[in-house]
This record gives structure tokens, C-alpha cells and sequence, in this order.
């Protein structure tokens, strides 16, 4: 089962910026869902990761 976390936007010192302020459309949330699912064979780990948040078809979207 995979592992779901969630996620800001933040600067190089921590601080929590909003999506507006990189240029992002208003009204975008500021939270990212991530779903990470590990698995192991053949002595390697895969670790899939979907950003819930990002558009279908793009890296890192649900497929």
C-alpha cells in the first residue's frame, strides 16, 4: 500500500511560499499530495512516486 504524504512549497530557508508567487494560476492549492509506493526485487528498491496535484500525462501526474 502506498504511503501518502503531503507537501508546501518552500524556500531555500524553509519558509512556506504560495504556488501564486512561482507563477502558478490563483486559486491552486498550496498543499501537494504525494503518494509513494516502495518495492523491492532482485536486491533493488523501486520507488514510484505521484504528485496527486500535478496535470494527467505530465511527470510526476497520475498516468
Amino acid at each position: 500500500m502506498p504511503a501518502c504524504l503531503y507537501a508546501k512549497q518552500c524556500d531555500t530557508d524553509g519558509g512556506i511560499i504560495s504556488p501564486q508567487s512561482m507563477g502558478m494560476p490563483e486559486g491552486l492549492s498550496d498543499i501537494t499530495e504525494v503518494m509513494v509506493d516502495l518495492s523491492g526485487a532482485n536486491s533493488k528498491t523501486t520507488m514510484p512516486m505521484v504528485h496527486v496535484i500535478v496535470s494527467e500525462g505530465s511527470a510526476g501526474g497520475v498516468a
